[in-house]
């Protein structure tokens, strides 16, 4: 009966052990977990953070450099400031868009021009020319017909604005070394018409072999010229570039100035961010 009542209370001291091993075993793992998940949420925070922070600084840099090329006190001149202390870093140029070609804007003989100017012969500059045409406007294609034989392109038009340089990389004809040659002469934001007054000698070229220009202003013409550009709204582009701790923000602005206009002196026509790269988590 003893050794009954030993075996007996062994069975219960065992399993109670067990009991109490396995309980130790789901406050391990639950503690882990709530450790894992704590240390998730303060990553994410961080992150969330960080971003905000970055987004900040650029956006102050903005703002900063639109109100002095608004009053006058710098120029639109692309030039890259530098601003910040050991902590953080931020960089912010801005770049008026009016000596440029808009392609979304102009005609098929202006854009042959400019491509004649960058380097094409004319009769492949007119077919490339009426590609661009009939890429962003597929309804007009009667209008501006193609030659025979053209090169055709695996993309479909979708009848929309170029935005970027690889948008305009689809069309028909266009190379990448093209492309290259017209980056500096062309704009895709662009609302004002080109001036003749701008420095650009094949901006100039392309305006005169369209017949927009003669090759001499008078001096009539050029203040005539000047007076409309300083009444014209004025489509600034800004880009900044934020680092702080590790992380680096890039934000991209385009407005539009409106100097009698106030507590703001411009109008927002696009504000994105560009690329963020991150080294928090490597």
């Amino acid at each position: 009966m003893t050794d009954r009542r030993h075996s007996q209370r062994d069975e219960e001291d065992g399993f109670a052990l067990l009991l109490v091993l396995w309980m130790l075993g789901f406050l391990a793992l639950l503690v882990s977990q709530t450790l894992a998940t704590s240390r998730t949420t303060l990553r994410l925070s961080n992150t969330t953070l960080q971003r905000a922070r970055l987004e900040t600084m650029a956006d102050a840099a903005i703002t900063t450099e639109l109100f002095s090329v608004a009053t006058g006190t710098s120029g639109a001149n692309g030039v890259w400031k530098t601003f910040g202390d050991g902590k953080g870093l931020v960089q912010v140029r801005a770049i008026i868009e009016r000596n440029k070609i808009n392609f979304n804007a102009v005609n098929v003989r202006l854009m042959q021009a400019l491509l004649v100017a960058s380097g094409p012969p004319p009769d492949e500059a007119t077919t490339l020319a009426k590609a661009i045409f009939i890429w962003k406007n597929p309804t007009l294609h009667e209008l501006v017909p193609l030659s025979q034989g053209g090169e055709r392109s695996r993309c479909v038009s979708l009848g929309a604005p170029f935005h970027t340089f690889d948008d305009l990389g689809v069309v028909p004809g266009m190379t990448r070394e093209l492309i290259q040659a017209l980056a500096p002469h062309i704009s895709f934001v662009q609302i004002q018409g080109t001036s003749p007054l701008t420095n650009d000698p094949v901006v100039r070229t392309a305006l005169f072999k369209a017949g927009l220009v003669s090759r001499r202003l008078s001096i009539l013409e050029q203040a005539h010229q000047k007076e409309d550009m300083e009444n014209d709204q004025t489509l600034v582009v800004v880009d900044a570039k934020a680092s702080f701790a590790g992380g680096v923000m890039l934000r991209h602005v385009e407005v539009t100035l409106l100097p009698q206009v106030r507590p703001v002196p411009w109008r927002v026509m696009r504000w994105e961010t560009g690329d963020v790269e991150r080294s928090m988590n490597r």
